[in-house]
């Protein structure tokens, strides 16, 4: 075999080891990918878990933020990116439907706790005075349930006012991701309204996300 036939020979079957290696490559890259994208979504069901358990807001963000971090590779393509864009509109979805479980429609955020409970007129001491500085036990007991009570209060006005605050920041960013990446056309919306049936459990949620992809 002369130099000039060897080199025919050589350059097909570099070209093919360098297509090869490019693919294995791709290949790789995308099931890391998978891994990260498998392994980021049981982190938010966790997270989920813990803000479902113990009310735990800094949970709650760490969900969210984990959701919103999620970006598809460079060299995605579909249906590989329409699979990607299902996965986190899900997550996006459990994330809601943990708010919505908590969330008291009903709050008022101008019935705050007091500051300093006032004992029964009876006890003749001054607001927010020590329970033990009344004699009377009844009258004690009484300032004392009146005291209990407004901690359950405080507690409770903490947690929904703050919770009130982050659903309209993560609704905001959830509208934000729904309008532009899954109503594109009429394909994707139909697509959409589906998820929305399947996963979101509220009616109110379910109706206000729907209202996106019905609007002129």
């Amino acid at each position: 075999m002369n130099r000039v036939s060897g080199y025919l020979v050589l350059v097909p079957a570099i070209c093919s080891i360098v297509s090869a290696s490019s693919t294995a490559t791709s290949t790789d890259s995308i099931g890391a990918r998978r891994n990260f994208m498998d392994t980021t979504s049981h982190q938010v069901i966790l997270e989920l878990a813990k803000f479902r358990e113990a009310s735990d807001l800094q949970a709650l963000e760490s969900a969210s933020d984990l959701v919103g971090s999620m970006q598809p590779g460079a060299d995605e393509k579909l249906p590989d990116l329409r699979k990607f864009h299902q996965d986190k509109l899900i997550l996006w979805l459990k994330v809601l439907n943990a708010i919505d479980a908590k969330l008291d429609p009903k709050f008022d955020a101008n019935n705050t706790p007091a500051l300093a409970v006032t004992p029964p007129p009876d006890a003749q001491v001054p607001a927010g005075a020590d329970p033990n500085s009344i004699r009377d036990p009844k009258i004690r007991a009484e300032y004392l349930d009146s005291i209990t009570a407004n901690q359950e209060k405080a507690r409770y006005y903490s947690l929904q006012y703050k919770l009130h605050r982050l659903n309209e920041q993560i609704s905001g960013d959830v509208e934000a991701y729904v309008r532009k990446f899954h109503l594109g056309n009429a394909e994707e919306k139909t697509e959409y309204l589906q998820l929305v049936e399947k996963v979101v459990a509220s009616p109110q949620r379910r109706a206000s996300l729907q209202s996106l992809a019905l609007a002129p």
